[in-house]
């Protein structure tokens, strides 16, 4: 009997547990951290439930996690990914985001934090089949790397993303 319940116990968890999705790897010029952006769906119908930044030690270990609201990335703030000095460094948005299949999003990123000037990078999050994917002009990407716009040594922004 125990036995009974205890496998009824863990195939109606399963039924609750969600999917994790590794979206992109990113890193930076600036220190040897790496940040992971993840989705988290319901294993019923693969629906985004949130998206989590964790970021990682060169060597592997855990040094922040956070969940992102799934519904922030369609407010006008967006999904703040980074945010320094009071200052949105990396924002995350979209216009026509859906749970169930995703959309066009836009990274928004500070280019120069002495003039405030902004610089948007187009992306698309794409559900395929049970798998969800971030692409960037057609080609599936999995690698984001930024880099630093620097004045006189100093970082003041970022100057481009370069993906793979």
């Amino acid at each position: 009997m125990k036995m009974f319940l205890f496998t009824l116990v863990l195939l109606s968890s399963q039924a609750i547990i969600a999917g994790e999705f590794l979206l992109l790897s990113i890193t930076n010029e600036v220190d040897t951290e790496i940040t992971k952006f993840v989705l988290v769906t319901d294993d019923a119908n693969q629906e985004i439930l949130a998206f989590y930044k964790k970021t990682y030690t060169q060597s592997g270990n855990l040094i922040t996690e956070n969940v992102l609201a799934v519904n922030q990335i369609a407010a006008t703030t967006g999904i703040i990914l980074d945010r320094r000095d009071n200052r949105n460094i990396i924002v995350l948005r979209s216009e026509n985001f859906a749970a169930h299949h995703g959309g066009d999003l836009e990274i928004d990123t500070l280019y120069n934090g002495i003039t405030r000037s902004r610089k948007t990078y187009p992306i698309d999050l794409q559900r395929h089949g049970a798998n969800w994917k971030i692409e960037r002009y057609g080609k599936v990407i999995t690698q984001m790397h930024l880099v630093s716009k620097k004045i006189l040594g100093k970082v003041v922004g970022i100057k481009d993303i370069k993906t793979k």
